[in-house]
């Protein structure tokens, strides 16, 4: 890629964008964490008729990075016999280059028709949700934060797709909803804000029962999460709350059609509720 400034933006290096690779794959580039961050605050570029022109530079140079990530991860899980500060170092840069990769994607696909945007923003949809859960999985939850944060503009897409469309997008774009909800969820939780978590909660259940079928296993294991770290912390009323939100959601689906350790969820979820009513009970007699 050229050196040319292709946005207003004060942090974002064309030039940095183009060496990323290699400094990647060295793997000793101990400053590259650092200089991600401050490259994401400089992202989205700017939907200009200079990106306009890169705009498949960019979307060739963002989908080699999300693969070199995704090599990355393997590398980092893998029992090669590499060093423990080699691992750990693939570990931390993960979330960010997953969230780079993802941001230049987002910038190229930001130049299309409306139309056009339509129909890419599934693909960008499925890559913002993966980004997302490697950042909340790495702790990085202002990442995610942007990150979710451009995959509303999706969200909002999807959420008014055309009638007459057919019901195999529908269903798809349906599904996507339900898993960005839930990732928002996630979020939300792990940033203790409860009150957005039970608002994205309400919105997936808004999608209906078909929509959420595709995550179900998924959400009622998020639920049963959130109201089990509620029952550690004592706070018995939400614990009730999202335990019995685990519940419905198990309860509204054929448990048959879902795997083996479904059962052994729906299993502790009963008990978890059965501790909150015993706990609940003792703490209002004392």
């Amino acid at each position: 890629m050229s050196h040319t400034c292709l946005t207003r933006g004060t942090h974002f290096s064309p030039a940095f964008a183009s060496t990323l690779s290699k400094r990647v794959s060295a793997s000793n580039d101990t400053a590259l964490v650092n200089e991600l961050q401050t490259q994401i605050r400089g992202l989205p570029l700017q939907a200009s008729s200079a990106l306009a022109a890169k705009q498949d530079e960019l979307d060739n140079l963002g989908t080699e990075l999300w693969n070199q990530a995704t090599r990355l991860r393997r590398d980092a899980s893998g029992v090669d016999g590499q060093r423990e500060d080699a691992a750990a170092h693939k570990t931390s840069l993960l979330p960010f280059l997953r969230a780079y990769a993802f941001l230049l994607l987002d910038s190229a696909g930001g130049q299309g028709t409306k139309g056009r945007q339509r129909k890419s923003c599934i693909r960008l949809m499925k890559v913002a949700l993966k980004a997302a859960r490697v950042c909340i999985e790495g702790n990085e939850l202002d990442v995610a934060t942007k990150v979710l944060g451009q995959a509303a503009d999706y969200q909002e897409i999807l959420s008014k797709m055309p009638e007459g469309e057919p019901k195999r997008d529908v269903e798809l774009a349906d599904g996507l909803l339900a898993q960005y909800y839930a990732v928002r969820m996630t979020l939300s939780w792990r940033q203790d804000r409860m009150d957005m978590a039970n608002h994205m909660f309400e919105k997936c259940k808004q999608l209906g029962a078909h929509a959420i079928s595709s995550i179900t296993e998924q959400l009622a294991d998020l639920l049963y999460e959130i109201g089990k770290a509620a029952l550690v912390k004592r706070n018995y009323e939400v614990a009730a709350r999202w335990l019995e939100h685990a519940y419905d959601v198990l309860g509204e689906h054929d448990l048959d059609s879902l795997s083996l350790e479904i059962g052994e969820l729906r299993l502790s979820t009963m008990q978890s509720l059965g501790r909150h009513t015993r706990y609940a009970s003792v703490g209002n007699s004392g």
